[in-house]
C-alpha cells in the first residue's frame, strides 16, 4: 500500500511539473502583482514540496475509504448471519 501511495505521489508531482512547464506562463491569474517574483515549481525545492504535499493530502484518503468499506461489509455480514434461521440453536455450550 505504501508503494502505491508513493507512486501516486510521484505521478502527481510529474504531472504538476509537466503542467507548470507547459501552461504556467499562459495563465494570467497565476501571475503575481509584480512580475519580478520567480515561480519555484520547476526547481528541486518546488518538486519536493509538490511531492510531499501530494503525499500528505492523499495519506488519509485511501485508508479512510478502505476502513469505511470494511465496516460496511462487516455490517452486511452481521445482518445476514442474524437473518439466517439455520444458525440458531437452543443448546447451550458450557465449555466456552
Amino acid at each position: 500500500m505504501l508503494v502505491f501511495h508513493f507512486l501516486l505521489s510521484v505521478g502527481f508531482s510529474v504531472s504538476n511539473y509537466w503542467w507548470v512547464s507547459s501552461f504556467y506562463d499562459q495563465e494570467f491569474y497565476l501571475r503575481s502583482a509584480n512580475n519580478n517574483t520567480r515561480f519555484e515549481g520547476l526547481t528541486v525545492t518546488g518538486l519536493s514540496r509538490t511531492f510531499f504535499t501530494a503525499f500528505c493530502l492523499n495519506s488519509t484518503f485511501i485508508p479512510i475509504s478502505l476502513l469505511v468499506s470494511v465496516e460496511c461489509v462487516k455490517m452486511f455480514q452481521a445482518m445476514n448471519i442474524n437473518a439466517d434461521a439455520e444458525m440458531f440453536t437452543t443448546k447451550e455450550d458450557d465449555s466456552i
